[in-house]
């Protein structure tokens, strides 16, 4: 079990963030990475919450001691400390490290984030638990031949992705156009008849579990389409809490809108105000917090260690909001790409505050 948060207010405590050792080395040589470790460390100096960023080869088991970075006013210190009580965990690690790790929490170290929340059907699953998300998930199975059959024959357009990924990569739409299939990816539209797209189907998915999962037609931002990408955090009271709520326009994608596949990034609000209006994009945006908070409490269900996940959450042209992917490793980048700098700067000090109240709350440092 999670021990439960205090507030921290006065109490200093330090908190581990494990992040990947590339990052550390391009922050190391000066050159910019996908973690804003500046904000780390302002953080720490002016909030209160010592911090130490390590990577997994700076964690020595036998000792309990990480050689890692600290803060200071000129910048980041290498420092040997104790390894914290309680520590961020920002990588994705392969399902043996994820088992080594969890380990750890019967030795009084908790790594924050659950594992494995990659895996797509997995998630659907534990989010069709809720009664207050399950109406807004889009209906998801297996990939199999004869279901993809009925539902083209039926004119459903259908969206094919792989079980286990991210940022897009192998994602289809199989869109039903009279007698044939447009089959939409990141290389472009093909043609196809439903037999001969389920014979390329059989002959190229290979080992690779898929899913099948019902297209939702997103509302547009100047006839782009958009979703939003939604950080569902706890704080330090361990209330589930929003920071901001930015939207990724489809640009470099037909339907897509990860920025790794051209999207954009823009303030929420203004994108949801110009689909709809100024007044239905407010009641749009609390339904979607409340929804991503509501996910979030299905998922801490399940990983009472998570904290800090990421939702994408898509709008269709009606305004009902849907959860589409559950990420355990928030892109943080939308919203300094949307110029939301406030929103950014809360999605990095919220968990670590939620980790100095857990950390003080289990009396360690």
């Amino acid at each position: 079990m999670v021990a439960a948060p205090a507030e921290v207010g006065n109490v200093t405590a330090r908190v581990g963030v494990l992040l990947e050792r590339r990052t550390l080395e391009l922050a190391r040589r000066g050159l910019p990475t996908y973690e804003q470790l500046d904000l780390y460390r302002d953080i720490a100096l002016n909030g209160g919450v010592e911090v130490v960023l390590f990577c997994l080869d700076d964690l020595d088991a036998e000792s309990r001691q990480v050689r890692g970075y600290i803060p200071t006013q000129q910048g980041w210190k290498r420092a040997i400390v104790p390894l914290p009580p309680v520590v961020h965990k920002r990588v994705l690690f392969p399902p043996s490290v994820e088992r080594a790790l969890k380990r750890w929490h019967g030795r009084g170290i908790l790594f924050v984030n659950p594992p494995m929340i990659s895996d797509k059907a997995r998630m659907h699953k534990i989010l069709l638990r809720s009664r207050a998300v399950a109406d807004h998930l889009p209906l998801t199975n297996w990939f199999d031949p004869d279901l993809l059959e009925r539902w083209l024959d039926n004119g459903v357009t259908v969206i094919l992705k792989p079980r286990l990924g991210s940022v897009g990569k192998g994602v289809t739409r199989l869109k039903p156009v009279g007698r044939l299939v447009l089959a939409t990816d990141e290389y472009g539209t093909r043609v196809f008849t439903p037999s001969s797209l389920l014979r390329r189907l059989r002959n190229t998915l290979g080992s690779r579990t898929h899913l099948l999962q019902q297209y939702i037609p997103l509302a547009r931002y100047r006839t782009r389409p958009f979703d939003l990408r939604v950080p569902a955090q706890r704080d330090a009271g361990g209330r589930w809490v929003v920071a901001g709520v930015v939207a990724k326009v489809a640009v470099g994608h037909p339907f897509l809108t990860n920025l790794a596949q051209g999207g954009r990034a823009l303030p929420a609000a203004a994108v949801l105000a110009e689909a709809f209006s100024a007044e239905r994009a407010t009641s749009i945006l609390e339904d979607v917090r409340h929804l991503a908070v509501e996910a979030a409490q299905a998922v801490a269900a399940r990983f009472p260690e998570a904290a800090d996940l990421g939702l994408d959450i898509g709008v269709d042209e009606r305004g009902k909001a849907w959860v589409i992917e559950v990420n355990a490793r928030d892109q943080r980048i939308t919203f300094l790409r949307a110029g939301m700098h406030d929103a950014l700067r809360a999605v990095y000090e919220q968990p670590l505050r939620y980790c100095a109240a857990v950390a003080a709350a289990s009396g360690g440092r």
